[in-house]
């Protein structure tokens, strides 16, 4: 009886295993059958939507939903979109300042084409598992897309370079002047140049971001300096050695002189750089006068006299005889070849208070009145 028992024992446990072991391989055929089932589907509808040619659901292009649409359609739908959402153009300012930068002349578009066709293609790397997790995780958390900006770059670079030379704060450059014996030299001024590369970053920006219409670009600028005075620049400008009036005979012609002109320009580099906030700075010019002059050749280059001419004026009035003087000095010496013109106002240069001149009696269309060492139009000479 013993013996029974303990064999029925053993049988059971033989049993009990056989049905766990049978468990487990039906779980595994199930779990099998499943999968294989699941795959099978997903291949079939992977097939079919790797076939279709319609956009997947979950995508977006600037929040516009083109999921089941064709990429016609797409482009079709994004591009009337943003039209109704697009500026035509970009305020700037500057200091109170308006600028208008116009969308039209830039160029600047989404190039929708691309996204769309950026679009159509996730999911479809060809890589069965890979796209299947793509689009599961698309459906699942949606995707929006950024179409790239694409604009005239240097038609931008040409208008933020007008706008800077419109700017309120101009860059001035040194400059000079000659003002009869001084030599006259203006300092520059710092003005405001624009960071074009921080305001193109800011305008792509702007213009990625549909809802900026109605905001402006404040523009980033720098202070730009002016060039150092360039003391020797301006001596190699300004110096000229004297030379000595001549003539030929072969064939006939006279060559006037020249007065040199020189400065000391180390006294001014040493002013300069003594004084660098000064507005302006002045310095004396000294004149030379060469050896041999318009009037030293006299008879030599002007053995025939051509005519004389004679008028008379009233010492009395100092005033117009001292203008007088100072016009006739200038003049004095002039040659005039054949062919030239005389100017009055070249030679003799302006007529100011500083000059010397004084306010005297002068004629004017037949009447007499005061003036500041005006000449009479009439008396012009042409020499032919």
């Amino acid at each position: 009886m013993s013996d029974f028992k303990i064999s029925y024992k053993n049988n059971k446990q033989v049993l009990d295993m056989f049905r766990r072991d049978n468990t487990i391989l039906i779980y595994i055929i199930l779990l099998a059958v499943v999968l294989g089932i699941f795959i099978a589907s997903a291949f079939v509808f992977y097939t079919k939507h790797i076939n279709s040619d319609v956009i997947q659901s979950g995508i977006y292009i600037k929040d516009i939903n083109i999921s089941g649409l064709t990429k016609e359609e797409a482009i079709k739908l994004v591009k009337s979109e943003l039209d109704k959402e697009l500026n035509d153009h970009l305020l700037l300012r500057y200091k109170n300042n308006d600028y208008y930068l116009a969308i039209e002349q830039i160029e600047a578009k989404f190039n929708i084409e691309d996204s769309v066709e950026f679009a159509y293609n996730l999911a479809r790397s060809g890589n069965f598992f890979s796209d299947l997790h793509d689009y599961i995780s698309i459906l699942m958390s949606n995707i929006n897309i950024d179409p790239i900006l694409v604009y005239n770059d240097e038609e931008l670079i040409k208008y933020l370079q007008t706008i800077e030379s419109n700017l309120p704060d101009q860059l001035e450059q040194s400059s000079y002047y000659i003002d009869d014996d001084e030599l006259v030299i203006t300092n520059g001024k710092t003005g405001a140049g624009i960071e074009l590369d921080k305001l193109k970053s800011e305008i792509e920006i702007a213009l990625q971001d549909i809802s900026f219409s109605n905001r402006y670009i404040d523009i980033p600028t720098f202070i730009k300096y002016p060039d150092k005075i360039d003391v020797d620049n301006i001596y190699e400008e300004v110096y000229r050695e004297p030379q000595d009036a001549y003539y030929t005979t072969d064939p006939y012609a006279v060559y006037s002189h020249v007065i040199g002109i020189d400065f000391d320009k180390e006294y001014l580099k040493e002013e300069i750089e003594n004084n660098p906030d000064n507005e302006e700075y002045t310095l004396e010019l000294s004149y030379i006068k060469p050896n041999v002059t318009n009037n030293d050749l006299d008879k030599e280059a002007f053995p025939d006299k051509l005519a004389t001419f004679s008028t008379n004026y009233s010492a009395s009035n100092t005033d117009r005889t001292t203008n007088l003087r100072l016009a006739s000095n200038k003049i004095d010496g002039t040659i005039v070849m054949p062919g030239e013109t005389f100017s009055y106002n070249k030679v003799v240069g302006k007529r100011t208070i500083a000059a010397g001149y004084k306010e005297a009696p002068i004629y004017e269309n037949g009447k007499v009145t005061q003036g500041l060492g005006r000449w009479n139009m009439s008396n012009i000479i042409n020499f032919i």
